[in-house]
This record gives structure tokens, C-alpha cells and sequence, in this order.
């Protein structure tokens, strides 16, 4: 990969997480209106720490491969898998920085390693799909 090519890789990963947390934001709202509606900002924000983990998970993994599909597909000579995998660790630093900053990480761990492996899988999946045609 080309020097530029880290730069665009550390990109596609800000846009991934900015994506992964607005949906988060909607997956709450929907809980909140449709699911338990009535109660509290105090108790929404209790559910968030437990939703948003979880939407991660569920929509984090389609976004890495469709990231990793379109920036592979738009650059056949770049080599597909490295850029993916160079855009998941970018992200899993970030991830991890912000989690290490705003909680307890270890009580966490087991939903974190979950969110970054399906990323991860997620990621290398869509630069195979990108490389494939």
C-alpha cells in the first residue's frame, strides 16, 4: 500500500465509526418510542449502555464489508485485504481508546473482542467479495 492509502484506510474507518454510532443513536430511538415508551431520559440512557454494544455488533460487521467491498472495487491495484485490515485496526485503536477512556474495559471485554472479531471478519469478508470479480 501506498503512504496515501493509510491515510484513506484511517478514513474509511472514522466514517465507519460515525456510521456504526448514528445507527446506534436510531436503534435507541426506536427502543424508546416503539419498544418502552414513557419513561425518563435517565432510563434511556441506561438502555444505550446496553443497546449500543449490542447494535455494534449486529451492524458493525455489514459496515466493514461494505466499506472493505466498495474502497477494494474502487481500486483494484491496491491490495483489498491490507487496506481492510489497515481500516479495522485504525478503528479497533479508536475503539478500544474510547472505551478504555470513558469505562471500565474489562467488564466490557467480552462484548468488545465479539464487536471487533465480527468487524474484523466483516472487513477481510468484503476486500475477498472486492478481489473476487
Amino acid at each position: 500500500m501506498k503512504p496515501l492509502d493509510f491515510v484513506k484506510a484511517a478514513g474509511v474507518a472514522l466514517v465507519v465509526i460515525i456510521v456504526n454510532v448514528a445507527i446506534s443513536f436510531v436503534v435507541v430511538a426506536v427502543y424508546s418510542v416503539a419498544v418502552e415508551p414513557g419513561h425518563d431520559d435517565a432510563f434511556y440512557q441506561d438502555a444505550a449502555g446496553r443497546i449500543a454494544p449490542w447494535s455494534s455488533v449486529v451492524f458493525g460487521a455489514p459496515l466493514f464489508c461494505l466499506a472493505s467491498f466498495l474502497m477494494g472495487r474502487k481500486t483494484p491495484a491496491r491490495n483489498a485485504l491490507a487496506f481492510a485490515a489497515t481500516s479495522f485496526a485504525v478503528y479497533a485503536i479508536i475503539d478500544v481508546a474510547v472505551l478504555v477512556a470513558s469505562s471500565d474495559i474489562l467488564s466490557y471485554i467480552g462484548i468488545v473482542a465479539l464487536s471487533l472479531g465480527t468487524k474484523f471478519f466483516g472487513a477481510l469478508l468484503g476486500a475477498r467479495f472486492a478481489q473476487q470479480r
